[in-house]
């Protein structure tokens, strides 16, 4: 079990190098969220950061200090009840919740499927009441915000959070916003918990980032060190009813078979988004380091053998598929794995600590955050037809796609 600061860790490290790989393939900028196409991740982390504090928060954001206060003027009255709140640590640390009560955007409908980009704990906080959600309805050529169904009463609560976030102190808040306040913590740990007791919030992808490590650890174990490199694997075209997910399962496993490349001794990797080539899949390979350090003609080779794949064993929805490959930096968001490859001992402890933040963690949990509408919807097309849903308005429902279809892979121990 995770400790708060060892989650808030995970957090953190995840986001920075979300926004850095999604930033530097084109999936996300700040013209994007400015215009309210693409959700503000950086506010997100914020959210996050926030509600795991506050899981380890026993009691509400504010604690009632006392229910009667002696007045100067008039004594001790009980006839007039008055409530003074002390601040948490929590609400000191977060004040003055910005981040929490303005509106915020996120894809929810796309082109004809419905989607949650958020985590849980996120649409948890939205039934509470947190903040103002705003939903994205897609299509070619345009979108538009879904509606409240209420939307009176949304105006009420839009004026409530504006004097909240006019306050220049928590002792400035009025009674009406530390009521607001408390309320939806009291009410976001109640529906936490019950999920949580009811195992509707799965740890799966916790479970996968441990599995990931231990394989990583003994990889570099077995090897005495490992050189390392990340290589993109596009596949321009307009459509996602194509078989990726076969062909990348039969390009890896022809990597085995091939003389020029069985010094590969594991791998693993994400389905990305480019808004320049569409769906691709990324992989990091791994090579004992006492057989090859630099991996320089590695690399060519490997993107050679990419870029000239045997297109004939495809079948004619297949056969016009354009092949690209280039090599892409380790990690966006840690300088010393920012770079195509590197070569890391068994005992380089600091260099191995920057391979889990900036690879594994992100490689494994970057979905548990923030799952991008394009790529749900691409693992989605790639499921069973038997497992595929709508609902009374013909819209497809997309989820629980981290448990079943995964965006993350690697390979299996060598014996």
């Amino acid at each position: 079990m995770l400790n708060i600061y060892e989650r808030a860790n995970l957090i953190n490290t995840t986001f920075d190098e979300m926004i850095a790989q999604w930033t530097n393939n084109g999936c996300y900028n700040h013209k994007m969220v400015s215009s309210g196409r693409r959700t503000n991740l950086q506010n997100l982390r914020l959210i996050e950061l926030f509600l795991n504090d506050i899981d380890n928060l026993k009691t509400d954001l504010f604690l009632e200090k006392a229910r009667y206060i002696r007045n100067k003027n008039s004594g001790f009255n009980l006839n007039n009840i008055n409530q003074e709140y002390k601040a948490t640590r929590y609400a000191e640390k977060w004040f003055p919740f910005d981040f929490l009560l303005k509106d915020f955007i996120c894809i929810y409908i796309l082109n004809g499927y419905k989607v949650n980009e958020l985590s849980w704990n996120v649409k948890i906080l939205y039934l509470a009441d947190g903040f103002n959600f705003k939903s994205v309805n897609e299509w070619v050529g345009g979108f538009e915000y879904t509606k409240s169904d209420n939307e009176k009463l949304e105006v009420e609560k839009k004026i409530l959070r504006m004097r909240i976030l006019s306050s220049d102190s928590i002792s400035d808040l009025g009674e009406e916003g530390i009521l607001f306040l408390n309320e939806i913590v009291r009410r976001y740990k109640y529906y936490i918990k019950n999920a949580k007791s009811s195992k509707f919030i799965n740890n799966g992808l916790l479970v996968k980032r441990t599995k990931y490590i231990e394989y990583f650890i003994k990889l570099l174990n077995k090897y005495n060190g490992l050189s390392c490199c990340s290589i993109n694997f596009y596949l321009p075209n307009d459509c996602i009813s194509i078989d990726y997910l076969g062909i990348r399962k039969n390009f890896m496993n022809n990597i085995r078979s091939k003389n020029d490349l069985k010094v590969v001794v594991g791998h693993m990797g994400t389905w990305e988004y480019s808004k320049k080539y569409g769906y691709y899949f990324r992989v990091v390979f791994f090579v004992p380091r006492k057989i090859m350090s630099d991996l320089t003609s590695f690399i060519d080779e490997i993107i050679n053998y990419w870029e000239s794949f045997d297109v004939t064993s495809l079948n004619d929805k297949n056969s016009k598929i354009t092949f690209k490959a280039e090599a892409g930096n380790l990690s966006e968001s840690i300088l010393t794995l920012k770079k195509p490859m590197c070569v890391i001992g068994s005992k380089n402890r600091k260099l191995i600590e920057a391979f889990v933040d900036g690879v594994i963690n992100y490689t494994t949990l970057a979905e548990n955050y923030f799952f991008p509408v394009e790529l749900q919807t691409f693992l989605f097309e790639n499921l069973p037809a038997e497992h595929k849903r709508q609902d009374v308005d013909n819209y497809y429902l997309v989820d629980n796609l981290k448990f079943s279809t995964s965006r993350s892979f690697r390979g299996n121990l060598k014996a």
